[in-house]
């Protein structure tokens, strides 16, 4: 395993392949740690728990996809058709590349999904919706509007089949072939619905609760955030003795804050500020998690 790999990456990097290789049932809490090559008690200073290192999966890999998609709409040299295809290629490629690990999750049918993977399902797919809503916008223009939405579903419907396909059926598609075909599928349903000018499906309404959930999330994971705060303010009281290292730390606290505040968050300052936590055993495991909120990664 890679020497440059955070103890974080490490951890879920194994857990991965563990779960590959004796399900995710079978897979302890230990045997990650002995992969990883690093103490059990390590690994919880990352994560609560293993369900929690397996979302952190999920969503280690959904960070891919999106930086992905990030570069492809920062490209100027793109027409809004080709990055549209991108996309398609980018969220096809995923799936493929993580064809067995799918399918692994897919045969452990005894996993109980709490609320948090259905939150985050949910999470990713509207993002995915507003990411498309943009692409088509920007393609087909504001002749499409009465419909965005609906034609989105209706895409995003087909795509998800020839996903199913590749990992129910084990089907392979050519990549490049698969998007050129969504992306004539998706002119000639853009231009029957606009022909056909027919009533539209998705409401305002709909519009809204997705629009409320992902609000819900935002005000979830502040207030998250500031409880977090005060469980490392009440550690620092409770497991730091001298005073100095008290001052110290109430300081700390105060410029995390402050940061916090700011319009774009200085990792690189956050990242040092959150080592000074490092003074007790509760306090290093606060701080992994806080960090996970806030959406910093740390070695």
């Amino acid at each position: 395993m890679n020497k440059s790999q955070s103890k974080r990456v490490k951890i879920l990097n194994s857990a991965k392949q563990l779960f590959l290789e004796q399900g995710y049932k079978s897979t302890s809490i230990q045997s990650i740690a002995t992969e990883a090559g690093i103490s059990k008690g390590a690994v919880y200073l990352y994560f609560k728990s293993k369900e929690s290192i397996l979302l952190s999966i999920f969503r280690m890999l959904e960070d891919k996809v999106w930086q992905q998609i990030k570069a492809i709409d920062s490209d100027s040299s793109l027409s809004p058709r080709e990055k549209y295809r991108r996309h398609i290629l980018t969220f096809h490629n995923e799936v493929t590349e993580n064809l067995q690990f799918n399918q692994m999750m897919l045969s452990e049918s005894g996993v109980e999904l709490n609320e948090a993977f259905f939150n985050y399902a949910r999470e990713y797919r509207y993002k995915l919706q507003k990411v498309q809503e943009a692409t088509l916008l920007s393609i087909y223009g504001e002749q499409l509007l009465p419909w965005l939405s609906d034609v989105v579903i209706s895409v995003g419907g087909i795509m998800q089949e020839f996903d199913t396909s590749i990992v129910l059926d084990n089907l392979t598609f050519d990549s490049e072939e698969l998007a050129d075909y969504i992306v004539h599928v998706t002119d000639f349903i853009v231009a029957g619905v606009v022909k056909a000018k027919t009533k539209p499906l998705f409401k305002e309404e709909n519009i809204q609760i997705r629009e409320a959930f992902l609000e819900k999330l935002k005000d979830d994971k502040l207030v998250a955030i500031e409880e977090s705060m005060d469980e490392i303010a009440r550690l620092c009281e409770e497991t730091i003795t001298t005073k100095e290292n008290q001052q110290m730390l109430q300081e700390t606290i105060t410029m995390i804050k402050d940061a916090l505040l700011e319009e774009s968050l200085n990792k690189t300052l956050l990242k040092g500020l959150l080592n000074n936590l490092d003074l007790s055993p509760e306090l290093k495991s606060a701080k992994f998690e806080f960090a996970e909120l806030i959406g910093l990664k740390l070695n």
